[in-house]
């Protein structure tokens, strides 16, 4: 059973995945940064970017981190399921 931060932590990243896929992003890029977490969505040669506050960008790298096993590898895949479409994440440390 997942906790209450979990749950947050997947809120949150669905809801940055759905945008991506809302809007007709090629592809997104996550990066944590000391303010938070910097989302840019990739479409060509144009990125646009926003910015997830320190605490729930934790949330959401600790969440990517567990399900895309990056405890013992660079590079890792995740599965999620987007507006009921599922999906293969892949996700880097």
């Amino acid at each position: 059973m997942r906790d209450h931060r979990g749950e947050k932590a997947i809120h949150q990243i669905t809801g940055v995945l759905e945008h991506a896929l809302d809007t007709g992003a090629d592809s997104v890029s996550l990066e944590y940064e000391d303010g938070g977490m910097e989302v840019c969505f990739n479409y060509g040669n144009t990125g646009i970017g926003t910015l997830i506050d320190r605490k729930p960008a934790r949330e959401v790298v600790g969440y990517m981190w567990e399900a895309a096993k990056l405890e013992t590898k660079f590079r890792g895949k995740m599965q999620m399921k987007l507006h009921g479409k599922d999906y293969a994440i892949t996700a880097e440390r």
